[in-house]
Order: structure tokens, then C-alpha cells, then sequence
């Protein structure tokens, strides 16, 4: 009976190890260490912040969950929505914000990166949004060979039809 509690007890840590290790930022805080010109940030793993009760005297990204995330520093603050996909990509939505009236607000990370990660840092390289609503750049040449073919087919039919 202890053997079957202490794998059952096994089995639920590794689990729980695994889970974790899916997502590097749940329940996580990092320091933007910079934003360059072209949007890449660097963003290094510190200590979590209590946000109700810690003034962060650095800008700041912590991830509370699986979704959400804050970021800002000691007079700007903004929630938001984030989504980590299977290709080391990450989006950051806005969400609400706030901001005392003496401040700065920082540059922010909104949109898609790819990620990069070496241990305690992380890399993160914007790049363009999909546009789904574009065709493949097949699907174009397709439709193209397709209404020349229509057309060849006509000429031929009314050829046949003048003949």
C-alpha cells in the first residue's frame, strides 16, 4: 500500500515537473532588460514580484497564468492576453492599462515573436502577423492556370463552332 502512494506521489511530481516546464512564463516574472529599435527584447528571469504589494523599481513581465500576463514598472501598469503556439512563437494582445500622470510609459511587447531561450533568458524577435485572409501563394498561380485553361478551352470551342 505505502509503495502504490509513494508512485502515485511520484507520478503526480513528474507530472507536475513536465506541466511546468511546457511553459517557461507561467507563474513567472522577468525583467525586460531592453527593447531595441526593431522591437527585440531581452528579457532575463528575477524573482516574483506581489504586484498589490511590491513597486517594481524595473520594467517588469510577469505571467500569472497559462493566459494572462501584467507588465510596467513603478507608474505604468498593463494586463493582457497571451498565447504561446508549437513553433516557439509567442502573441502578446493588449488588454487595460493605467498610468500615473508624471510617467513614461515603456515600450511595450504587443503583437507576434519568436522566442529564444538560454536559460535564464529569453529573446523575443517580432516579426509580421499572419494574414490568413491571403491566399497561399499557390492558391493564386492555381486560379491562374485555371482561367487560362478556361480561356484556351473557349477559344478552342468557338473555333469548333465557326468551323
Amino acid at each position: 500500500m505505502k509503495i502504490n502512494k509513494m508512485i502515485i506521489a511520484a507520478t503526480i511530481a513528474l507530472a507536475s515537473q513536465v506541466h511546468a516546464q511546457d511553459n517557461i512564463f507561467e507563474n513567472a516574472t522577468w525583467k525586460i532588460e531592453s527593447i531595441a529599435d526593431d522591437g527585440t527584447a531581452t528579457l532575463i528571469k528575477t524573482k516574483k514580484l506581489n504586484l498589490f504589494e511590491d513597486q517594481a523599481t524595473f520594467h517588469f513581465l510577469h505571467f500569472s497564468d497559462e493566459r494572462s500576463y501584467t507588465t510596467g514598472n513603478n507608474c505604468f501598469g498593463m494586463t493582457g492576453i497571451y498565447q504561446i503556439y508549437e513553433n516557439e512563437t509567442i502573441e502578446f494582445s493588449e488588454g487595460t492599462s493605467g498610468m500615473a500622470s508624471d510617467c513614461e510609459e515603456p515600450k511595450s511587447l504587443l503583437g507576434y515573436y519568436m522566442l529564444t531561450v538560454d536559460n535564464n533568458t529569453v529573446t523575443l524577435t517580432p516579426f509580421a502577423a499572419p494574414n490568413y485572409e491571403e491566399p497561399y501563394p499557390g492558391e493564386a498561380q492555381i486560379a491562374v492556370d485555371a482561367a487560362v485553361e478556361e480561356a484556351k478551352r473557349a477559344k478552342e470551342a468557338a473555333k469548333k463552332k465557326n468551323n
